[in-house]
């Protein structure tokens, strides 16, 4: 009779322990210093950015990046700075990282 009782409470237990959860951990694929290129190691998602740039430099980097991202199926964020002045013209910084799911 007791058997009976404990039985329950013991496959309850024991099947907590049993079961599993996945955990979903974002992480975002490292740029080489060229802002372009993606390195083979993952790192906590921080952005990276190019400083501020020709505008037409920026926008090539920028896609350059997006493509190496996409490539490896990744989702691509960026942000956009633009400053304008007489003595540069119209500078852009991009903050960009390339996220993934492990």
């Amino acid at each position: 009779m007791k058997l009976l009782i404990l039985l329950p409470l013991l496959l309850g237990f024991t099947s907590r322990i049993v079961s599993s959860e996945t955990i979903t951990i974002n992480q975002c694929w490292e740029y080489k210093s060229d802002g372009k290129t993606l390195k083979y190691s993952t790192e906590t998602c921080d952005y990276y950015s190019t400083g501020y740039q020709s505008a037409e430099d920026a926008v090539l980097i920028k896609d350059e990046a997006y493509a190496s991202c996409t490539g490896r199926a990744g989702a691509f964020n960026y942000t956009e700075s633009v400053k304008t002045s007489l003595k540069n013209g119209t500078t852009i910084k991009y903050q960009y990282f390339c996220q993934t799911n492990s």
